[in-house]
Parts: C-alpha cells; structure tokens; sequence
C-alpha cells in the first residue's frame, strides 16, 4: 500500500513539474516575441514604456482613493 502512496505522489509531483514547465516555455515564448517586436518596432518600445507606467500610476493611485 506504501509504494501505491509513493507512486501517487511521484506522480502528482511530476505532473506539477509538468505545468510549471510549461507555463516557463509560454512565458519565454511570450518574451522572446516581445523582443522580436522591439527589435523590428522600436517605437513599440516607449509607447510599451510609457503604457506600462501610467496603468502601474493608475492602479496605485486607484488602490490609494480606494483605501481612504
């Protein structure tokens, strides 16, 4: 009955390994395009910048008006 246990477990540790594997490979994915996109749209860059650091402003001043 122990090594039944044991096999559950390995196996419920692999398949964990299995998706944190896989969400690693979608993120580079993700990652390596974005660069390609840079790299043939520099523009991108900035407005991806600047895009980025009004919504990081927006959702933190929205959690502070929130908060009061």
């Amino acid at each position: 009955m122990k090594a039944r246990f044991t096999t559950l477990q390995e196996l419920f540790r692999l398949e964990k390994e299995q998706k944190e594997l896989e969400k690693q490979s979608i993120t580079n994915q993700l990652i390596q395009k974005q660069q390609s996109m840079f790299r043939e749209y520099p523009e991108l860059r900035v407005n991806f910048a600047v895009a980025t650091k009004d919504w990081i402003w927006n959702s933190s001043y929205s959690s502070c008006c929130l908060a009061t």
